[in-house]
């Protein structure tokens, strides 16, 4: 029974090591996400310190509709919207190292929140990486907690089971008719 329990107790801690990792990942991801204020027929610019070609990935959520353009840093447009959205995902490969500029235009009627949350490959790449690990990790704690139990199931059941033994012999028989023992 105990190396069931140690075998489960190995798994649990692995899928909370695994929890962890999962946590520190999102964490990660979160760091890489801001909100800015644009209001009413305003613009706010954005800086994204880039390296010649990494590949980004820019995401973009509002509570209102807004427009954007991502100007390199010399001001040359890479990207930009032309219908009014209140998301947007933008993915470029930048052409030279420097500052790149998001430019946001508000086109609601009131001030809005953009969240901005910008990734190159290798942070999804890391991100991924953690997350399928964190997955591998719980997988394996669940199974070791599983055969575990199981082991410790059958070891219970086992030290419960009454252990043969043979009967006893019979007792000697006696001889009939008396014949072979003496009285004294």
């Amino acid at each position: 029974m105990r190396s069931g329990f140690i075998v489960a107790i190995i798994g649990i801690i692995l899928a909370v090591v695994a929890a962890g990792v999962f946590a520190y990942s999102l964490t990660q991801a979160t760091q890489m996400q801001e909100t800015v204020n644009v209001p009413v027929n305003g613009t706010k610019d954005y800086t994204i310190p880039c390296q010649e070609g990494s590949m980004y990935t820019i995401a973009l959520q509002s509570n209102g509709t807004f427009t954007y353009e991502l100007l390199a840093p010399g001001g040359t447009v890479v990207e930009e919207s032309t219908n009014a959205t209140t998301s947007a995902t933008v993915v470029f490969n930048a052409t030279e190292t420097g500052d790149y500029t998001l430019r946001i235009y508000n086109a609601d009627t009131t001030d809005i929140e953009v969240q901005i949350m910008v990734m190159s490959n290798s942070d999804i790449m890391s991100l991924v990486m953690g997350m399928a690990g964190a997955l591998v990790l719980c997988c394996v704690g669940i199974i070791l907690v599983i055969i575990g139990l199981i082991i410790g199931i059958l070891q219970g059941k086992k030290q419960r089971q009454p252990v043969y033994q043979p009967p006893p012999p019979p007792p000697p028989s006696q001889p009939e008719g008396g014949e072979g023992y003496q009285e004294v």
